[in-house]
C-alpha cells in the first residue's frame, strides 16, 4: 500500500522530534493536573493546561501542513481510521 524508501528524510526527522517534544509538554501537563490538581493552585493548574493545549494545537497544525501533502489514497485510509469506517478497497 505504502511505498518504503531506503534514503532516509532528514525533514521527518525534525517534523518527529517536534511532534515527540509537544506531545510531551501535553502528557507532562495533564499529568501534573491529574497528580496535583488539587493541591495546585487555581493560576498554575490553569498555566498547565493553557500549555498542554497550546501544544496540541501546534500538533494539530503541523499534522494538517503534513496531511495536504499527503496521496490521496493515504488520505482516504486516515479519514476511515479518525471515522472508525471499513477501509477503502
Amino acid at each position: 500500500m505504502f511505498e518504503v524508501t531506503d534514503a532516509p528524510d532528514p525533514s521527518a526527522a525534525v517534523i518527529a522530534h517536534s511532534l515527540i517534544s509537544s506531545a510531551a509538554v501535553v502528557a507532562n501537563a495533564l499529568q501534573s493536573v491529574i497528580a496535583y490538581g488539587d493541591d495546585l493552585p487555581a493560576a498554575q493548574r490553569r498555566e498547565l493546561l493553557e500549555m498542554g493545549l497550546t501544544q496540541a494545537q501546534y500538533m494539530i497544525e503541523v499534522l494538517k501542513d503534513l496531511a495536504r501533502g499527503l496521496p490521496a489514497e493515504v488520505i482516504d485510509v486516515l479519514d476511515a481510521i479518525n471515522e472508525r469506517r471499513p477501509l477503502p478497497d
